[in-house]
C-alpha cells in the first residue's frame, strides 16, 4: 500500500469518527433513560473506538 493510500484511509476514518463523535454527543444530550438508548449509545461508542484504533495504527504506520 503507498503513501497517498494510506493518506486516503487516514482520512476517511477521520470523516467517519467525527460522525460518530457527532451521534455519541447527540445520545448523550438525550440522556441515557431506557435500556434501548443505552444500546445504541453501546454500539455507537464501540464503533468509534475501533475506527480510533485503525486511526492510531496508521498514524503509526506513517511516521515510519
Amino acid at each position: 500500500m503507498g503513501y497517498q493510500e494510506r493518506q486516503d484511509q487516514i482520512s476517511k476514518l477521520d470523516e467517519e469518527l467525527k460522525g460518530l463523535e457527532v451521534k455519541i454527543g447527540e445520545q448523550n444530550s438525550k440522556g441515557i433513560s431506557s435500556p434501548e438508548l443505552y444500546g445504541e449509545y453501546n454500539k455507537i461508542y464501540s464503533e468509534w473506538e475501533g475506527l480510533k484504533r485503525k486511526q492510531i495504527f496508521w498514524n503509526s504506520i506513517l511516521s515510519r
